[in-house]
């Protein structure tokens, strides 16, 4: 039953979209702190060790693809589809003196810096609770952009170096826990959208090997290291009841076309994700816990609320304070975890669910 709004889907007519359920592009935000990756240039030479860095500012998109519950807004999965992300250009330079005469040094521009990205082993899993993941599930890739310059040193002569990252990128993975924040936003119809969130640590670690110089001992290391932080949003379909009901063929009003129990409309048994494959015999339950709505799936499709009475015809809703877990009022989307129960102590003698709003 936990995706029964989705199998729902199946028996709806669905336009198409150019987007995909629970895919998304997610933007690259604009935030201090985030998507500001540091570039070092290491190079050693015996005893000379140059290094210096700086920093490049990231713009673009990543395509991602996630599992989401609608009842709860998390998901247990996050994968990397694509991403094409952009790099500020850096500017990289060091010197080393020994008194006044300097033995090494280098002058580096990096140009046209490119990243992509993506998922080492989809899908990827993300804890629920917490919405954390192992960054290392997923790597970078710069992929694109010249490191253009020269170095040199007393003991060699001046070295001309261009590496080219789309022929040789540097590829590395996440770099210890990310997180993806789901949280329920506009809903249009059918289509319930959600907000995403996701914050990505990187490192990036790997020697440049430069064709054509032959200096031993000579090495060369790159380190790209930072937060890619972004945000979109993706959907899901889910049915309401009118969709559903009309396209199965049964009159939203019809109290037994899936001969269900026929004092009871089939919306309350839709609105609690049942199915004519498994119908409670009645829709509450009476134990020592107290009485308990009957629920299926982890979220409900519909708005209802609980109501009692003494007589069967005077009803008044259950206050809140008589429930002693859940709620008296469900609306679309609450999560079915915790069971509805209206402790027994005051309770009065009839219940039923009641449609809201009333339309």
């Amino acid at each position: 039953m936990k995706f029964f709004a989705l199998v729902l889907l199946a028996f709806l007519p669905m336009p198409i979209f150019s987007q995909i359920a629970n895919q998304a592009t997610l933007t690259l935000v604009d935030e201090d702190g985030a998507n500001e990756v540091d570039i070092e240039v290491e190079i050693s030479l015996g005893a000379i060790n140059l290094k210096s860095d700086d920093t490049s500012d990231l713009t673009g998109t990543i395509d991602v693809e996630l599992n989401i519950n609608p009842g709860t807004a998390t998901t247990d999965e996050f994968t990397i589809l694509s991403a094409d992300v952009q790099g500020s250009d850096i500017q990289l330079s060091a010197r080393e003196r020994v008194l006044f005469t300097v033995v090494a040094e280098y002058d580096f521009t990096g140009t046209g810096l490119g990243f992509t990205a993506e998922t080492t082993t989809p899908p990827g899993p993300v804890d629920v609770e917490t919405g954390e993941f192992d960054a290392s599930d997923h790597s970078v890739t710069v992929n694109r952009g010249l490191l253009d310059g020269s170095a040199d040193s007393l003991a060699t002569e001046e070295i001309a170096v261009m590496y080219d990252f789309a022929e040789a990128p540097f590829t590395g993975a996440g770099a210890g826990t990310g997180t993806v924040t789901v949280t329920p936003g506009r809903r249009e119809g059918i289509r319930q959208y959600f907000d995403v969130l996701v914050e990505l640590p990187i490192s990036i670690v790997q020697e440049i090997e430069l064709e054509d110089v032959e200096i031993p001992d000579l090495q060369v290391n790159g380190d790209i290291s930072g937060t890619i932080k972004a945000v979109g949003e993706t959907f899901l379909d889910i049915p309401d009841y009118e969709s559903w009901a009309g396209e199965t063929g049964v009159a939203p009003d019809s109290q037994s076309g899936f001969d269900l129990d026929p004092s009871v409309p089939n919306y309350f048994f839709f609105a609690l994700g049942h199915d004519e494959s498994a119908v409670p015999s009645q829709l509450f339950t009476v134990s020592p816990a107290g009485v308990t709505l009957e629920t299926s799936g982890d979220f409900a499709l519909g708005d209802v609320a609980i109501e009692w009475s003494e007589d069967l015809e005077n009803w008044s809703p259950v206050p809140q304070s008589a429930m002693t877990s859940g709620n008296s009022t469900i609306g679309f989307g609450d999560s079915f975890e915790t069971a509805t129960t209206i402790g027994l102590e005051g309770a009065k003698k009839y219940f039923r669910v009641a449609r809201t709003p009333e339309n």
